[in-house]
């Protein structure tokens, strides 16, 4: 299931792209859940506790902390989450791209380009392919396959003691 985030403080935009959200989502016979965020700072508190979000609609003129501040924080952390910006204001796009985002999309916003948009990120996404470890203290930690060289076993019966190199 695809974990997608809209965050917008504009109340109409939220809902109209959390909806077109839910359209892509149908079409592609994609499982999705979608949450809402007024401001970054409410995306930011969330994602701090939680990390399980995989791709943000993310517009750039906000009150508080603004688009570009949160996605500079994300990737400051070393977040991967997909990030496609949406937005009224072109001024931003080159900074945008530097920020690794998927997308850059201007409002008024036209159905294929935001769907198209969603597709790029389901697809890099896809190739993180993550799990999701418990950790002491019931915390769960998302760790990328791809950044796993080299597993190993304790107090496993069958597996204690032996190496495993991961297939990918």
């Amino acid at each position: 299931m695809l974990h997608v985030a809209v965050c917008d403080d504009e109340r109409t935009a939220l809902q109209e792209l959390a909806e077109e959200v839910r359209r892509w989502a149908e079409a592609e016979g994609e499982a999705c859940s979608v949450e809402t965020f007024a401001s970054a700072d409410a995306f930011w508190f969330v994602w701090e506790e939680r990390k399980d979000l995989e791709v943000l609609l993310l517009d750039i003129e906000m009150p508080g902390m603004d688009g570009m501040e949160l996605a500079r924080r994300l990737r400051q952390a070393g977040e991967p989450i997909g990030i496609i910006f949406v937005t009224g204001n072109p001024d931003f796009a080159l900074e945008g791209y530097d920020l690794e985002a998927v997308s850059y999309v201007m409002k008024p916003v036209r159905r294929e380009r935001l769907h198209a948009a969603l597709s790029r990120a389901r697809e890099r996404m896809a190739r993180r392919a993550a799990v999701l470890l418990p950790l002491s203290g019931g915390e769960l930690e998302r760790l990328y396959i791809a950044d796993i060289c080299c597993l190993e076993s304790d107090g496993h019966p069958a597996l204690s003691g032996r190496r495993t190199e991961p297939s990918l």
